[in-house]
């Protein structure tokens, strides 16, 4: 299976192709700032893309916006279109869903997309007329609910892969179970990067808050595999 890691790496790849020369220092992280705003209109901080190219032992994964930007810089619509094309994996993962599953994974997708947009549009109406630094808080957490829903859809559409295997309703449970741990581990930390980057600070309750809706929505994505394999049964 494609990893999001292995996607980030291969669009840090094209992008390097695209601009030229590698990537090494601030100095070529600020010209390659330039060259994405002229290609595409949008402004990126400099710095989250050193975080990418230079600092290697960087911990924290790129900001959903800082990937479809770059994304579109390569010719891409989005992050999500730049990872469902054929032409960006890697040689040796070369599965293809079938089409009779195709409208699964449409499905698993849609439900990502209105979890994300709802818990959104919730925040939106009930925060209105809250201090000022409220929309940023609003802002962090949709970014940080959307990035774990993107997971959890890239995951959940290549274990469909594995459907017609004896031990499939086993692989979707183990998989949830390591993808609810490395969310335990990390979220609070990407959450307090999130949050420094946007210039705020966070409450643990907040972070808790995030922690329980991310890993809601992780167990949601899965449990629709888990209904669909009853089904089929």
């Amino acid at each position: 299976m494609t990893t999001q890691e292995q996607y980030v790496e291969r669009l840090k790849e094209m992008v390097v192709a695209k601009y030229g020369h590698a990537i090494l220092s601030s100095e070529d992280c600020i010209h390659l700032a330039e060259a994405v705003r002229e290609a595409t209109s949008t402004n990126l901080d400099h710095r989250s893309l050193e975080l990418m190219f230079v600092a290697k032992r960087h911990r924290y994964a790129p900001r959903p916006a800082v990937l479809s930007t770059l994304a579109s810089y390569v010719g891409y619509s989005s992050w999500s279109n730049f990872c469902s094309s054929r032409d960006v994996l890697p040689a040796d993962d070369t599965d293809i869903i079938p089409i009779k599953r195709r409208w699964g994974v449409i499905i698993l997708t849609i439900v990502a997309i209105l979890l994300v947009v709802s818990t959104a549009l919730f925040l939106l109406v009930g925060d209105i007329g809250n201090e000022a630094s409220q929309p940023q808080l609003n802002n962090l957490r949709h970014d940080v609910e959307a990035y774990y829903a993107a997971i959890a859809t890239e995951e959940s559409i290549k274990l469909r892969r594995y459907s017609n295997t004896a031990d499939y309703d086993e692989l979707i449970s183990t998989l949830l179970a390591e993808g609810e741990a490395r969310i335990n581990s990390e979220i609070g930390d990407y959450i307090r990067y999130e949050a420094k980057e946007l210039g705020i600070t966070v409450s643990e309750d907040i972070i808790d808050e995030i922690h329980q809706s991310v890993i809601a929505h992780y167990r949601s994505v899965y449990r629709c595999l888990q209904e669909e394999l009853v089904v089929n049964k």
